[in-house]
């Protein structure tokens, strides 16, 4: 049976930070949710900016169904046959939903997060086109995904918080003590 620890958050919060650490420390095999639509709007021959990527995400839903991108990514885990799995950047509430559903009590969902300075400064630094260039884009951007993709709800639906305004060596701990209370190995 597959352990699996989905990661949900904000943009910048540090989810590939955890997923990175999970595969490097605990052996976990790795899906990224954005890799997906990346690709897809690759294969589109669309730049890869914020805007786009959102038009293929919803196209695909749109086409196929709400849960595509979920299903592609049970589909990888089955298949591959993995027996530790992290799926980086659920968003939807249906996300959560559809992955508890396949994988049961089984599924860890963990809140990663920071504050929005500590975020915005990380998201400067990687330096995505289309990024926004001020912390008051920022926020405003921030508030309409708040609100396209219910990340309230989604963010409610976790199972375990790691706040990561801190330093790697705090962050690295915090998922120490994550894996202690959910399985270690």
């Amino acid at each position: 049976m597959v352990q699996v620890i989905g990661l949900v958050g904000p943009i910048g919060g540090g989810k590939g930070a955890v997923k990175d650490d999970l595969v490097k420390e605990y052996g976990y095999e790795q899906v990224t949710m954005g890799d997906l639509v990346r690709e897809e709007t690759l294969r589109e021959g669309l730049e890869l900016t914020r805007d786009n990527l959102i038009k293929v995400s919803e196209s695909r839903r749109d086409k196929y169904g709400q849960t595509y991108f979920m299903k592609k990514v049970i589909q990888k885990i089955r298949q591959e046959n993995w027996k530790k799995a992290v799926i980086d950047g659920i968003r939807l509430p249906l996300g959560v939903k559809t992955f508890r559903e396949e994988f049961g009590k089984n599924i860890k969902v963990v809140l990663v997060t920071a504050k929005p300075e500590v975020r915005f400064e990380r998201m400067k630094t990687r330096g995505r086109p289309g990024f926004p260039k001020t912390l008051e884009d920022f926020r405003k951007h921030e508030e309409r995904e708040w609100e396209k993709f219910d990340f309230k709800k989604t963010f409610g639906m976790t199972s375990l918080t790691i706040n990561n305004d801190g330093t790697w060596d705090e962050l690295r701990e915090q998922i120490k003590q994550m894996m202690e209370k959910v399985w270690v190995k």
